[in-house]
């Protein structure tokens, strides 16, 4: 015996599946839907209006016998024959008998497609519609297509001797002039188009999420990796231009979104604080450096030391970003020219110091490998709470993932909407070869109209909240800023 009730469950795992296929594709079926109807609608306001007409015939067959058994065989007959007599309404000889009757200007293999027969099941009734672009044609149609038929009948069914014929047909309601218009339908033109719209839509959406590697929603995470999501940032406003943001001035969406990622970060590693975090991407243009200097930022505003490393040194922006002087910086320690100390400047930010990546070294992936590197690491953490690391995308070079081995953990950024989900696991995968522990992820350029944000800006922040949400830097810094990196 089947449990229907333990189907149920199996039912909310495809119903979640269509509203997140729904949910992140909507657009899609909205357009085919639009797409769809429009064209339904155009077609059928430049489709010929067609109307009908029809009327009814009783057919009798048999005696006058008032008999019991001669009346039942009599109304059996007529049955059997009504279907016969409908099959003789397309007929060449009724079509000819019609324009004789009525001198329409038609041809009769017209006279023939406009004309329908149809019989009522277990009756003896028999009815006749025409249809025609005139109203007043489709009654005429109707009409003397009935004449049409009582005389042929007549003439079929008379015995060869001349008696009174077998069967007859009888008109009982004719064709009038109020004709209902049968073509176009409109409305269920649009509704049958509508409902193609909604499957056509569906299957580009599902084919666009077979096809489409892009990450569309932060909720694809989970599937492409066990490290959880740390935050979600949204694309707002100046929070992509590169630039740091200004925390003091207010909470608005941007400013939330990197502060609740520095209070997840403090419940990944409670019991063992990490001197040191690792920010990067899978691909360039995923938003690491700007992550990286908002991080460092807002752990820098809960009071926190914090110092910030470039430690890109084929592409560096920190410097440029926060005016500050690019010249010297982690290559010139690298390359043992200098004490580290002598190498942190101060930055815009309070308690915030950073380490520029000074000039581009030929050798990066071997400088960020090296003893020297994990000595710098270690040296920083003793000088410092917290030491946030920027370094190249893993999957463009192998800088990452060789300076990863001198950290405590690994924050990887990936863009909603940018980030191949391919390249986001073999992200992972290749991180997971430093055996550095991937603290979690952060979703950057979420939509602001996403779960999470329509709540506002918590706290009566101000409409102007996101003017000044930018820090005070020299004008220098805007110019080399990349808004996606």
């Amino acid at each position: 015996m089947v449990d229907n009730g333990s189907r149920k469950p199996d039912l909310v795992p495809r119903v979640d599946v269509l509203r997140g296929l729904v949910g992140r594709n909507w657009w899609i079926v909205v357009v085919c839907v639009l797409v769809s109807a429009t064209g339904s609608l155009g077609f059928s306001l430049a489709e010929t209006p067609l109307y009908s007409a029809s009327a009814s015939l009783y057919v009798t067959s048999g005696t006058d016998s008032g008999a019991a058994s001669a009346a039942y065989q009599n109304s059996m007959a007529s049955q059997q024959r009504v279907s016969s007599y409908a099959r003789l309404v397309d007929s060449d000889a009724v079509a000819v008998r019609v324009l004789e009757s009525t001198s329409l200007d038609l041809e009769a293999s017209a006279v023939k497609d406009a004309l329908h027969a149809s019989a009522a099941a277990d009756t003896v009734l028999l009815s006749i519609s025409a249809t025609s672009a005139s109203p007043s044609q489709a009654v005429i149609l109707a009409n003397g297509a009935a004449d049409a038929l009582q005389d042929y009948v007549a003439e079929l069914e008379t015995p060869a001797s001349g008696s009174a014929p077998l069967a007859k047909l009888t008109l009982v309601s004719p064709a009038d002039s109020d004709v209902q218009q049968v073509s176009p339908q409109v409305v269920q033109n649009l509704l049958l188009a509508a409902a193609v719209g909604v499957l056509v839509g569906l299957a580009a959406s599902g084919f666009r999420e077979r096809y489409d590697t892009k990450l569309r929603d932060q909720s694809e995470l989970t599937a492409l990796t066990d490290a959880p999501v740390l935050g979600s940032v949204p694309l707002h406003g100046d929070a992509g231009t590169g630039r740091p943001l200004r925390f003091a001035a207010g909470g608005d969406i941007a400013v939330e979104a990197y502060r609740k990622l520095r209070t997840n970060l403090g419940f990944v590693s409670v019991d063992n604080p990490l001197g040191s975090i690792l920010v990067t991407s899978p691909r360039p243009g995923d938003g690491k450096t700007t992550t990286a200097i908002n991080l460092a930022s807002a752990l820098a505003e809960a009071g926190k030391s914090v110092v910030l490393v470039d430690a890109d040194l084929r592409r560096p922006s920190i410097a440029s970003r926060m005016g500050l002087n690019g010249d010297v910086g982690l290559s010139t320690y690298l390359r043992g020219s200098s004490p580290i100390d002598e190498l942190v400047q101060d930055s815009p930010v309070d308690n915030l110091s950073v380490l520029c990546s000074g000039d581009l070294p030929p050798n990066a992936a071997e400088l960020l490998g090296s003893n020297r590197w994990n000595t710098a690491v270690k040296e920083l953490e003793s000088r410092y709470d917290t030491v946030i690391v920027d370094s190249p995308p893993v999957l463009e070079v192998t800088d990452g993932v060789a300076a990863a081995s001198a950290v405590g953990g690994i924050v990887l950024v990936v863009r909603v909407g940018c980030s191949d989900r391919s390249d986001i696991a073999t992200a992972v995968s290749e991180i997971g070869a430093s055996h550095v522990q991937v603290l979690g992820v952060v979703a950057n350029c979420v939509s602001s109209n996403a779960r999470g944000y329509q709540y506002g800006v918590y706290g009566g922040a101000n409409k102007d909240s996101k003017a000044s949400s930018l820090g005070t830097v020299p004008r220098r810094a805007e110019a080399g800023a990349d808004v996606r990196s």
